[in-house]
């Protein structure tokens, strides 16, 4: 519980799997005592951590600032419960997030294949009980991530669910005594597992790399004046657009952003390429009906310059900002070498 206080604000996914630390009060003897110890030591005090941790962190936000509750961040897209309907829709939600982070690790016929002949090593010929706790135990930690978001109906990260499911894929090769032989045929399927992963790894950062370079070294080429001469740039493009140049990118270069991997179809996703590519300052004008925003963009639009590449310029305001947007009817050009260098 101690620990529910200590990291529950900031590192929840290891509180998610602290129970496989207590496995030890499970001796994989008598069925009846495991199954008692399971429930009333382990998982008891690990719902009553999660609880206190929970309470913990409300009270140290409102000391802290003085609001009273959590205020959920918009992209999480709440849907509460206020009703039978809210529940069903809530369960179909967090299911269809279950589903899709089973899709994602074994999207792989080689690593499907890898995971199951570890599990089958692991049970085969095994006398010792402790395996049928630690499967309990992990389908409870697996479960723990989907029950949660129900009340709220909140979008679940795959950031989020994969950090746990690593961890309890790891549990498939590393619970086996190193007195056996089983190690001598885990320890190669292990790094199978290991080199696919890498690779898949591998391409999701290509992809990245080929964005958000491209991003930078177009902007750097098209810009009228070097960034170090302007105070700051004004970024006028909207979620959609990003997300097409982003297709656009992606297309012109063979590159796939990968399953489960972080997107980047977001205005704030393009705003540290500005920053990488020398302006000190950028604002997102995106969606936002600021006053600054709005007034800009009136006074400037006759100055529109587009041409045929990524970026449109819009002038430079009176503060001495660079405005620019992305062209999403330009074309992607080809550079050498690529950015994904």
């Amino acid at each position: 519980m101690l620990f529910g206080v200590l990291c529950f604000g900031t590192l929840s996914n290891i509180y998610y799997i602290l129970p496989l630390l207590h496995l030890n009060l499970a001796n994989g003897g008598e069925s009846k005592d495991d199954v008692k110890t399971i429930l009333f030591r382990i998982v008891s005090a690990w719902g009553c951590g999660f609880a206190l941790g929970y309470l913990s962190m409300l009270a140290i936000l409102y000391l802290a600032t003085g609001q009273l509750g959590l205020e959920l961040a918009e992209w999480r897209q709440p849907h509460f419960v206020h009703s039978a309907k809210d529940i069903a829709a809530n369960i179909d939600r967090s299911a269809a997030y279950f589903l899709s982070h089973i899709r994602i690790i074994f999207s792989d016929d080689i690593r499907t294949y890898i995971l199951l002949a570890a599990i089958a090593i692991q049970f085969l010929r095994n006398k010792n009980k402790r395996h049928n706790i630690i499967a309990i135990i992990s389908l409870a930690i697996i479960a723990a991530h989907y029950v949660i978001i129900l009340p709220a109906g909140i979008v679940y990260s795959t950031r989020t669910a994969m950090a746990t499911w690593s961890g309890i894929i790891c549990l498939a090769f590393m619970t086996s005594s190193p007195e056996g032989t089983k190690w001598l045929w885990l320890s190669p399927l292990a790094v199978l597992l290991i080199f696919s992963f890498a690779k898949q790894n591998e391409s999701a950062l290509a992809w990245y790399a080929t964005i958000t370079n491209y991003w930078k070294t177009a902007l750097l080429e098209s810009t009228p004046l070097p960034p170090h001469q302007y105070n700051g740039l004004v970024f006028f493009s909207n979620d959609e657009e990003v997300g097409a140049s982003v297709d656009m990118i992606s297309t012109r270069y063979g590159v796939q952003q990968g399953m489960g991997f972080e997107r980047l179809n977001r205005s704030k996703s393009w705003k540290p390429v500005a920053f990488e590519a020398g302006f000190e300052k950028v604002i997102i004008c995106n969606d936002v009906k600021s006053d600054y925003c709005i007034d800009v963009r009136r006074r400037h639009e006759e100055n529109t310059r587009c041409g045929d590449g990524l970026y449109c310029f819009y002038g430079v305001t009176e503060d001495g900002f660079l405005m620019a947007g992305l062209n999403v009817s330009g074309s992607v050009k080809e550079y050498s070498p690529p950015p994904n260098w």
